[in-house]
């Protein structure tokens, strides 16, 4: 539902639609085209409005949570979407404006009886005037039902859990010993079906060994709670996606997990499709083969990543990569890495130096994605000279393999991009040659270079034992704590 237009007018600096249609604005729009088509798997309510609380946009989940059109919308305040006069008492878009800082609130909307975790995103102009307000909504009432499900007392507890909107299952020894109404829908059979029986009967085989793992380590208080995705088999055999966010409960003097299911099949497919649409974009042949060889690990932490790296021939003789490790994970992180890789390749038309690179992203960061730090990593490998410049921002590390085998970690201080506009960035000059191998990675594998024994056991391994490596983790109860990229650069 989002037009080109309304993407120029967020990123004015990026595209300038006097200007002559070149290849390097193809790839700008190209890239806003990735930015354009992840939008759309959020489920997150995103609204853009001017200071006034007039509607510009909203993204597809906020058209569909409204049930308006675009042209519904057009020229209206947000809070008519709610059929009010006026602005709701507790406006986090009206805060924000006076602080001109991100506000977040909750609040209960009588109308929609929804509670409402509301976050408010000032942008201001050059001249620290708010000229825009991004909202973000998220439906919050499963997490207040499940507040107020636990100060109940247990037949309380079951009354409210039977009458409660979400599906909400209890699990014992293993077992399903409790599911109220919506459960059961979800499921396709009737309590006297589900009762009793081990859960394991209804998750797909292929996620039994991460379900143990988890199950294991919050009955035995390890951890407090857990939420994963995994395919469930309905009675009728049909398999449909389901996030479950479970905690520790004592049922009848018994640890159990209290678990609430949510149907994301159709969150998962448009997922799925954003995830896609990041990898294609993402560089899988890289430039002057004859004199370095590249290999990738890349493996996100949820469906969709804050990584992303880039390599971009200037001449037959120098290269300049750049890795990007947004803060966060999954969609919000995504939509960043996206904007800053088009700011990446706007800064490329007129500047080839890494360290002129990350002092003008750090500037643009800080204009155009407030409140938001990025960690990056810029290189330049000089094949004429011989001579490699890396600067770091938030990426301080770096690790360089000699042609005898010297291993050497190398650090290159310099604060997150957007951190500080005055920040100062530092320049590490290598002098290589052939053999010499360079490993930059984002801080998802800090864990492994950290420790010299598993560098020396992935140094040398190829990126499929890397990745199996990584993959195995996602078993744990926290899962992949965060994303985790690795370019390996081989000089020939």
């Amino acid at each position: 539902m989002l037009e080109n237009q309304n993407l120029n007018f967020i990123y004015p600096s990026i595209i300038d639609n006097n200007t002559e249609k070149t290849e390097d604005n193809e790839k700008l729009r190209y890239y806003l085209k990735v930015l354009q088509d992840v939008l759309r798997g959020i489920t997150d309510i995103i609204g853009v409005y001017t200071p006034d609380n007039t509607i510009m946009f909203y993204n597809e989940a906020g058209y569909e949570f409204y049930n308006k059109t675009p042209e519904e919308t057009n020229g209206k305040k947000c809070y008519e979407m709610l059929c009010r006069r006026s602005r709701c008492n507790l406006c986090a878009t009206a805060k924000c404006i006076i602080s001109k800082n991100i506000v977040r609130l909750e609040k209960y909307i009588p109308e929609l009886n929804r509670y409402m975790d509301c976050c408010s995103n000032p942008i201001l102009d050059e001249n620290g005037k708010v000229i825009l307000v991004v909202e973000q909504l998220r439906d919050i009432t499963e997490k207040k039902v499940l507040e107020n499900l636990l100060k109940e007392s247990e037949e309380k507890y079951r009354r409210i859990v039977d009458l409660s909107p979400q599906a909400i299952i209890i699990i014992c020894e293993g077992k399903v010993v409790l599911a109220n109404d919506e459960a059961l829908k979800l499921y396709g059979v009737d309590s006297t079906t589900i009762l009793g029986q081990p859960i394991l009967n209804y998750i797909s085989p292929i996620y039994h060994e991460i379900f143990k793992k988890r199950y294991s380590q919050i009955t035995n208080k390890e951890s407090q709670s857990a939420s994963f995705d995994y395919e469930m088999i309905r009675y009728d055999k049909t398999v449909i996606n389901i996030e479950a966010t479970s905690k520790f409960f004592n049922y009848n003097g018994k640890p159990a997990l209290q678990t609430i299911l949510h149907n994301i099949t159709d969150k998962k497919t448009e997922l799925k499709k954003a995830a896609l649409l990041q990898r294609q974009s993402l560089q899988n042949f890289f430039p002057l083969e004859d004199k370095m060889r590249v290999e990738s690990t890349y493996v996100a932490a949820r469906t969709v990543s804050g990584d992303f790296y880039h390599i971009h021939k200037v001449n037959d003789s120098l290269v300049i990569g750049i890795l990007i490790d947004v803060c966060g994970k999954g969609i919000t992180a995504a939509l960043n890495v996206s904007a800053l890789n088009v700011l990446f390749h706007e800064v490329l038309l007129n500047c080839q130096d890494p360290l002129k690179i990350v002092q003008d992203l750090n500037f643009k960061v800080g204009n155009y994605l407030n409140e938001t730090y990025i960690a990056v990593s810029c290189f330049s490998l000089d094949f004429q000279k011989n001579i490699a410049k890396v600067v770091g921002g938030g990426i301080g590390q770096f690790l360089l393999i000699t042609e005898n085998s010297n291993s050497q970690i190398r650090t290159v201080p310099g604060a997150f991009l957007g951190m500080f506009e005055d920040s100062i960035f530092q320049e590490e000059l290598v002098h290589f040659k052939t053999g010499d191998t360079f490993y930059f990675y984002t801080d998802g594998l800090d864990f492994l270079f950290d420790d010299i024994l598993l560098r020396e056991k992935f140094s040398n391994a190829s990126n499929e034992v890397l990745k199996n490596y990584v993959r195995d983790m996602v078993s744990n109860v926290d899962g992949l704590k965060d994303d985790c990229t690795l370019l390996k650069i081989i000089i020939n």
